[in-house]
């Protein structure tokens, strides 16, 4: 059996009429994600899917969940629990404490 494409035109008429459901939970969902920075760096996050995450078992989203990956030390941060779920690099998280360089003197 082969696979046969429907006609754009056909898809658009289908659907003509009907309310997109997903874009308002969509922009509600990308709305939660932009309030967080790292805790740890302070740097921004970028949204990494997780197939075991994307949807929780009381279907409050229609819209897959996302993790979000530091850019800055690349620790992973769950959102709706508030938890780690990787630490990331230690080594590219700034020191809470000003380094002292020695002088060339």
């Amino acid at each position: 059996m082969s696979y046969v494409t429907m006609a754009p035109e056909l898809i658009r008429k289908a659907i003509e009429g009907y309310e997109n459901a997903l874009d308002a939970d969509a922009k509600k969902l990308e709305a939660f994600y932009r309030q967080f920075k790292c805790r740890r760096c302070g740097c921004v996050y970028q949204k990494e899917f997780a197939a075991g995450h994307a949807f929780p078992e009381n279907g409050e989203h229609l819209v897959a969940r996302a993790l979000l990956r530091c850019t800055g030390c690349r620790a992973l941060f769950d959102p709706f629990s508030g938890l780690y779920v990787e630490m990331g690099n230690p080594a590219r998280v700034p020191p809470d404490i000003p380094l002292i360089k020695p002088s060339d003197e």
